[in-house]
């Protein structure tokens, strides 16, 4: 994930429940002491100081196991949308908690007038799950009511007003969940890679995609040829333009295992992270357009669960192998999985044929 272990996985649990490994440290210490005090003063029978010791185990994990692990099903989701079929799989793979988050909707309606069809995003949650939940609920939202603010009597937008709608939808969610974590302690952030189906601006004109990043989730695109490009950018420290921010703003890019904002943080950009925005860590969005032309066939999104080990063209192998969105998606974590992936993986794929 995008966090040293220190700090990563301590305050993310199953609906946002946060217990940090110190205060289960003395819960366990504690419950010790109350068996230690009950067998030696109270001459407890050792059957029913067995039987303590049981249900303590269970009440201080919570009925999770020993270990405090998440146990989250592998979840298949698929749909036809307005004439484009997509499907998603998301497994927790070797994480003890699930981070990830999805979102697949249609914009026919709320900003067809504007030129938006369809919406895809991944988010990847680090340190928690609660940013990326919290742009999961807000932020398709706030960039709706962009929209519709400066397409009411306009028709189809340009490039440049969706790109404003992006950055301030995506800069506002970011603010508002800032004061939140601010307010709450929590520390979590999230990578999001989301993409915009736009319609053809004339007749006859090609369908276009919006691709908007926030972190190291990303968007490819597979050709019928079996080839593979990606569509955006990762955003980590050491990219000479995110290097320049973060020490700008008087941050520090510091290599352990990986190249990290002040040591911690492996992406430059991200929803929350409350305790690193001073030190450059930025929720802007990198945008991009791109023309749908007849050798595009899938839109890919996923986490970085997928793409530490899975290049674009192995991916694009493995989608064009598969018979359908859905195989697709399943057959993308699974190889992830098999080739060792240590995270959360999500992958999102969407049949643009």
């Amino acid at each position: 994930k995008g966090r040293l272990a220190a700090g990563a996985h301590v305050l993310s649990r199953a609906g946002g429940d946060s217990r940090p490994m110190a205060l289960q440290t003395i819960r366990w210490l504690f419950g010790l002491t109350i068996v230690l005090v009950l067998r030696q003063f109270l001459g407890v029978s050792p059957f029913l100081l067995l039987g303590c010791v049981l249900l303590l185990l269970c009440c201080l994990t919570g009925g999770r196991g020993a270990s405090g692990r998440e146990q989250v099903p592998p979840l298949h989701e698929s749909g036809l949308m307005d004439g484009v079929l997509w499907a998603v799989t998301a497994i927790q793979g070797r994480r003890p908690y699930m981070e990830d988050m999805h979102q697949a909707a249609s914009l026919a309606d709320a900003c067809g007038s504007a030129g938006l069809t369809h919406f895809f995003a991944v988010f990847d949650g680090h340190g928690g799950k609660r940013a990326a939940a919290w742009a999961q609920a807000h932020l398709l939202r706030k960039f709706k009511d962009r929209v519709a603010a400066r397409s009411a009597g306009e028709g189809m937008l340009s490039e440049e007003a969706l790109r404003r709608a992006c950055v301030e939808a995506w800069l506002s969610t970011d603010s508002d969940f800032l004061k939140h974590a601010v307010q709450n302690a929590i520390p979590d952030g999230s990578t999001g890679i989301a993409v915009f189906l736009l319609s053809p601006t004339a007749l006859g004109a090609p369908r276009r995609l919006m691709v908007v990043n926030v972190g190291d989730s990303r968007a490819a695109m597979v050709h019928v040829d079996g080839s593979a490009r990606p569509l955006s950018e990762d955003h980590k420290p050491n990219r000479a333009d995110e290097k320049m921010r973060v020490e700008a703003a008087g941050g520090h890019v510091i290599f352990a295992g990986c190249w990290r904002v002040q040591g911690d943080l492996a992406v430059s950009r991200a929803f929350g992270d409350c305790h690193l925005k001073r030190f450059g860590v930025s929720a802007e969005p990198e945008i991009a357009l791109y023309e749908v032309t007849p050798k595009d066939a899938f839109l890919v999104l996923a986490s970085d669960g997928l793409w530490d080990v899975v290049g674009e063209v192995q991916c694009a192998k493995t989608v064009l192998r598969s018979h359908d969105t859905v195989s697709a998606a399943a057959a993308l974590c699974e190889l992830a999985s098999d080739r060792g992936s240590m995270d959360n993986i999500t992958a999102l794929v969407v049949d643009l044929r």
